[in-house]
């Protein structure tokens, strides 16, 4: 009696399992800010990348990235405007895939420099739905972190040793 109650039981416990599990296909996109630059130097290009990827089992459609530079810390170079905004979109991502953008600024200043997150904006792909306001998914990207532009001085120095010392090297070892 006790074996065919606990069998009911496990299977009522299954079907409910089974049940309760919805197939909610969903885009998720994760945003990573990372600098391609390094060292980053006062009055050289400094490019960063916006790496998306969508991680999810749906597409995700009508994506958006915004984000912002300070006109008076930066000369914006490549896909920047003039008053420091970036805003970057994309018709659809994919499940599994990726996309990369990048912008291209120049410091004007040397120092620390704290990175501001990327916004984003997209709506799930999922299927079935004609009204996308449903599926709307917001976030923010990773943060590059406290970042030391160098002052254009210092990575003359720097750069200015190592070819010191090659030249050194070569003339020792050519003697």
């Amino acid at each position: 009696q006790m074996n065919q109650f606990l069998f009911l039981l496990s299977i009522l416990t299954y079907i409910l399992c089974v049940i309760s599990t919805d197939d909610d296909l969903s885009a998720r996109i994760f945003l990573y800010k990372v600098s391609a630059s390094n060292p980053v130097v006062e009055g050289k290009d400094f490019v960063i990348s916006y790496q998306l990827y969508n991680n999810g089992d749906a597409s995700a459609l009508k994506i958006e990235i915004a984000d912002r530079y300070d006109i008076n810390s930066f000369e914006m170079i490549e896909n920047v405007t003039e008053d420091g905004s970036v805003s970057f979109s994309l018709d659809e991502l994919s499940p599994g895939s990726h996309a990369l953008f990048q912008v291209t600024i120049r410091p004007k200043l040397h120092g620390i420099y704290e990175s501001t997150r990327a916004r984003i904006k997209y709506y799930s792909g999922l299927p079935g739905y004609d009204d996308l306001a449903e599926g709307i998914r917001s976030g923010s990207s990773t943060s590059l972190g406290r970042t030391r532009i160098l002052s254009l001085a210092d990575y003359n120095k720097s750069v200015s040793y190592y070819i010191k010392e090659w030249i050194f090297f070569i003339v020792g070892y050519a003697l």
